[in-house]
């Protein structure tokens, strides 16, 4: 009893149907040298570091999992005041 092979003959072009993206960009405005993207400023002040603007205070965190086990604890860590671990 012969065999039939369910392999059909490979092909020597393995891209058949295969389709070659246009990786070139699109053409566009051309921008003169030197320019930059202008941002105004929203939630900052001039001089003043973002940080400074935050109350810190200095707690506690500790994680148990469902055996009430420790695993993960965090000691005197300063933390923004309105912060909470439950959220």
């Amino acid at each position: 009893m012969e065999k039939s092979s369910s392999i059909s003959n490979k092909s020597s072009n393995k891209n058949v149907g295969v389709k070659t993206l246009n990786t070139q960009p699109l053409p566009g405005k051309k921008l003169a040298k030197n320019t930059s993207l202008q941002m105004n400023r929203r939630f900052t002040k001039v001089g003043m570091n973002p940080l400074d603007a935050v109350q810190y205070v200095k707690a506690n965190s500790k994680i148990k999992d469902t055996d009430g086990q420790s695993v993960f604890e965090m000691k005197d860590v300063e933390v923004p005041a309105g912060w909470s671990q439950l959220a």
